[in-house]
């Protein structure tokens, strides 16, 4: 009996390497991109219209009128009052803001104190106090921080503007509103109305820590909130990560390159 080799039979196996899974772009992250209200951009810590709470912080939510139209009107709730979002300043983390009462009239249905939340926002530096006097008794003589509401006279004061001294013992009803320094300036030197300051608005600074979101940016992430621990949430195409999104992977080892088996086939034939 003998054997008779067969030609050699050279088989090519190819080792391909394919993910234990695939991601999918995670929710959160298309959810969370900025956009456009007339000619403000909304990012973290802002948020709003159809985004989901986890896109901003709480606190931000941001109410646009049509963010389609040029002149659209951004509107942010603080402490319950509505105020028009006049600027945004991310890199200065500074918001410019008026209040919705006092746009269309200077002599509002009610007698509301400016508040912050002085754990999310503080004043800036560009800000001064001023004090609205309502409900006051007539008088003998004319303030020219005197101005007129349809039921009694009115006053504006500041520190540097106290006309006569008596307005504060003749009026009902006192309103604190921030203004701009600058505005009050100009009303000094007979350039500014006092319905004109006031709706030249004032400025706040956000105490939000933005670092976190500028790094998360950096590594191309969206910046977003966890209501549950309270904290920062970067989203990143496959995932939510704590701060950035990872560096990209290393290239797959080499070992996955094709490999040759060579097999022999041996028959047995009489």
């Amino acid at each position: 009996m003998r054997f008779s080799k067969f030609p050699i039979f050279v088989a090519l196996i190819f080792s391909v390497s394919t993910p234990a899974f695939v991601y999918g772009v995670d929710e959160r992250y298309d959810k969370c991109t900025p956009f456009d209200c007339g000619n403000v951009t909304i990012s973290y810590p802002f948020w709003g219209n159809d985004q989901p709470e986890y896109c901003g912080h709480p606190g931000f939510k941001i109410d646009c009128d049509d963010q389609h139209k040029e002149n659209s009107t951004v509107l942010i709730d603080i402490m319950s009052f509505k105020y028009k979002v006049m600027g945004l300043d991310l890199p200065s983390k500074v918001l410019k803001l008026a209040r919705t009462d006092f746009l269309d009239s200077i002599c509002p249905n009610r007698y509301v104190n400016t508040t912050l939340n002085d754990s999310l926002f503080i004043y800036t530096s560009n800000d001064e106090i001023a004090t609205l006097l309502y409900n006051c008794e007539p008088s003998q003589s004319h303030s020219e921080n005197e101005f007129q509401c349809p039921s009694r006279e009115a006053y504006f004061t500041t520190l540097e503007i106290q006309g006569n001294g008596s307005e504060e013992g003749r009026c009902n009803v006192s309103v604190v509103v921030p203004v701009l320094m600058n505005a009050v300036k100009r009303f000094v030197a007979y350039a500014l109305s006092v319905s004109q300051i006031i709706n030249e608005g004032f400025e706040v600074s956000w105490i939000i820590d933005q670092d976190k979101c500028s790094e998360c940016v950096k590594s191309g992430g969206r910046c977003g909130y966890n209501s549950t621990t309270e904290e920062f949430s970067c989203f990143c195409p496959d995932q939510a990560y704590s701060e950035a999104c990872p560096s990209p992977l290393e290239p797959e080892s080499p070992a996955n390159e094709p490999t040759i088996a060579i097999v022999k086939g041996m028959f047995a034939s009489s």
